[in-house]
């Protein structure tokens, strides 16, 4: 069973716990991550999600996942996803934060990291995701246009649109 720890809306963590599925009180947020790979061109880390899921199934996607309660650091809960959605381990990968936006009763964090495009041959599918590839902008416009793309916010795409490859 999955619990999130709730916050305010600067991102302060309250005493609060809640499971997933239940309604998030009024003024309260819960955290969640969205990470976004670039390789060396200048090119996305795309996954495409399993038929079952019941977000946005058979969606092209990044790699994205609530907070779980008691991470504290937005990095390791990125670490975390890679391992459960990609296999990839802190070893193989680069991240750090970009910033945070509020889209409804979330704190929606991105993050940036760097993936060399020969390591996606180190990426192992699980039940999560079916495909994985790499797209350029254009490409994942191309995708949103065609209602392949999962339904993010128009801002979260604004600001990834805008992420410069940059890593420290």
């Amino acid at each position: 069973m999955e619990f999130w720890d709730l916050y305010n809306r600067d991102g302060h963590r309250l005493d609060i716990q809640i499971k997933r599925g239940e309604l998030i009180p009024e003024n309260t947020f819960h955290r969640v991550i969205h990470v976004w790979i670039i390789n060396e061109l200048g090119e996305f880390l795309l996954q495409k999600r399993a038929p079952h899921l019941t977000w946005f199934p058979n969606k092209w996607a990044t790699t994205s996942g609530s907070v779980m309660s008691g991470e504290w650091d937005l990095i390791e809960s990125a670490y975390r996803e890679f391992e459960e959605e990609l296999g990839l381990d802190a070893t193989m990968i680069d991240i750090e934060f970009e910033r945070d936006i509020i889209l409804g009763n979330s704190i929606v964090s991105i993050l940036k990291g760097f993936l060399p495009k020969y390591m996606t041959q180190s990426i192992r599918l699980n039940d999560e995701v079916s495909e994985v590839k790499w797209g350029t902008k254009s490409k994942i416009s191309m995708l949103r246009e065609a209602k392949e793309f999962a339904e993010y916010s128009e801002e979260l795409f604004q600001i990834v649109m805008n992420m410069k490859l940059n890593m420290n």
